[in-house]
Parts: structure tokens; sequence; C-alpha cells
């Protein structure tokens, strides 16, 4: 096998000028080459080294991208819509287990076709189109959404065979670098477009527009609502999270390329109900600025002036938008 080093370099920098051509200051520009950096080494393993650690029958997915979800493990498993397939586990400390079927779109785009929830215990889960998580002919991918936060310590058990309990076969490598350049783009691009579409509404959280809201449905018990801050050196966004029951809710900060902030910001960027002491459906005041210094009660601290941001409802049936407001120092 010939590899073409001087194409596959000259891919990645093309993806790297449009992300900096795009970028909205001089840190975004500065973060776009880490990024892709990033999103590459997630394209190769898959590419050259997709059967390592692959014992369970799933697979990790490590990279944290597209505004993800700090407290949750991801798992993976490519389907093929012919077989059927069978999950089996324990929870353990784990408060929520869900697993999903999706078709995937020539961008790269995972569509949410079907969807089961665990909550406590031991399961098994029949995978096919008479299973009882329900695949179709254009079914590619499993994936998982394990949620474990502290003081939970122990990972959920989990197995994933053909549907008689045969042991999966491990996946071939392709070991192509012009794949992975595709991959990289289109996923840098994909974000790209989420995180320009959240800047339009700046300091403001909205609900998905209708042209991403499939592509933003990764889980079907959980609501989104995209954000972006934009502030000065003066300025704190205060939130005001609405009283609404769910299981538990979020905000979270990030960078302009929707990937998580950089220490110590990585904790300090977000809260949820239990990090202000409250009960999931209690309404409260938040507020958000480049700095922790001088904020009074529960705060979000991001390290920047200018980034996405993500407010999450778990297993909570009710739409409302958090309203917003600026304050200065």
């Amino acid at each position: 096998m010939t590899l073409n080093w001087d194409t596959f370099a000259g891919g990645l920098a093309a993806i790297e000028a449009e992300l900096r051509a795009g970028a909205p200051d001089a840190t975004a520009a500065d973060e776009a080459g880490p990024y892709i950096t990033r999103l590459l080494i997630s394209a190769l393993h898959d590419g050259f080294l997709p059967y390592e650690d692959m014992a369970t029958g799933l697979k990790r997915a490590w990279p944290r991208l597209g505004g993800p979800f700090l407290d949750y493990r991801m798992w993976q498993a490519p389907l093929d819509p012919a077989r059927t397939y069978r999950l089996t586990g324990s929870l353990n400390d784990v408060e929520r287990l869900g697993v999903g079927t999706y078709a995937v779109t020539p961008e790269g785009v995972l569509l949410l076709e079907d969807y089961v929830v665990f909550r406590s215990g031991d399961f098994t889960l029949d995978i096919g189109a008479q299973g009882q998580l329900k695949t179709t002919g254009n079914t590619r991918l499993l994936m998982l959404r394990e949620f474990l936060r502290p003081p939970g310590r122990r990972a959920a058990d989990l197995q994933l065979t053909f549907g008689d309990g045969t042991p999966l076969p491990l996946p071939a490598a392709n070991k192509d670098l012009a794949m992975a350049v595709a991959r990289v783009g289109g996923m840098a691009r994909q974000f790209a477009q989420w995180s320009k579409r959240m800047a339009e509404t700046p300091n403001a959280f909205t609900t998905p527009p209708a042209e991403l809201a499939a592509a933003y449905k990764g889980d079907s018990g959980t609501l989104y609502y995209p954000g972006y801050y934009d502030l000065a050196e003066d300025e704190v966004l205060v939130i005001e999270r609405p009283a609404v029951d769910c299981a538990t809710w979020s905000i979270s900060s990030y960078t302009h390329w929707l990937e998580p902030l950089p220490p110590p910001h990585a904790d300090l960027g977000r809260i949820d109900d239990r990090g202000a002491a409250l009960k999931p459906g209690e309404a409260v005041t938040i507020r958000l600025a480049p700095s922790i210094e001088g904020l009074a009660g529960p705060a979000i601290a991001t390290g920047r002036r200018r980034g996405a941001m993500l407010y999450r409802t778990i297993d909570g049936e009710e739409l409302a938008v958090p309203r917003t407001r600026i304050e200065r120092r």
C-alpha cells in the first residue's frame, strides 16, 4: 500500500485554512489547528487501529466534539442491518444508559432511528428489525450514552454479540489516508456550521434550527437548547433557568469549535442541578463570564469572551428556553 503523504498534508492544511478564515477572533483561529489534529487522531485510529479495545464488541468514542456532555461515556459499534445483535450488561453506578440505532448521511451526520433507556440493574436488549431496539435498511451504527457522575464510580458492564451470542469479529482496518482526511473535513465543516448558526444569536439560548434539528437529536430523551456567548471583559451573561421537571439538567460552555474548554475551565465552564445544589425541577439564576472573580451564586467561568454553549434537559417533556440578559461588573 502506498500512502500519499503530500495529498494528505495538503488536504488537512486546506481544512485548517477554511476554519481559520471563518474564525470569529484570534483565539478561535489559533485553536483551529489543534482542533483539526484532535479530529485527525480519531480518524486515523478508526482507520488504522479499529480492532483495538473491542473485547466487549463496543468501541469507546473518545473524541469530545460537537458540544459533548462530559458526564457521558460514549460507546459505538457498526451494525449490519441484515444481522441481529444482543446487548447485555449491568448498570452498576450508571444513572442512565441510552442505546440508539442510527443512519449515517453521506456527510457523516448521525440520524437517530430508535432508542431504548435503562436506569438500573441488569438488562438484555435484542437489536434488529424485530428486536426491542429496531433497525432498518438504513441502520449503520449503534451508539450508547452512559451517564455516570460523582459520587458514582463504577461504569456499566457491557457486551455486544450477534443475536445468537456469537462474538463479533474484529473490524478490519481501511488504511486509507484520503478517507481520514474526508472524515476530518466532514466533522469540522458540520460543527463549524453549527457554531456559525449559534453565533447568529449571541448571548441567548434558542431551539435548534429546523435544518439542524435532526442532527442535534442524538438522545430521544434529551432536549437541546443551543446558545452562544459573546461578552466584553466587564460583561456577565445572566441565565434564568426556568422551573422544568426533568431527571437532570446542565449548562455547558465550549470553544467556538464546540470542543470542551481547556483546563481548568473544563470544570469551571459548566454546571448542573447537583453543582447548583438544587432539585432538578427548581428554577435557578446562573452567571456566566470569562472570569469567576466576583460572580455571586451558581456561576460559569469560560476563560474567554466568545464560544458556544448548550443547555440540556434529560427526561423533561416541557420545552422551555432559558432567558438571558447582560449585566456589567
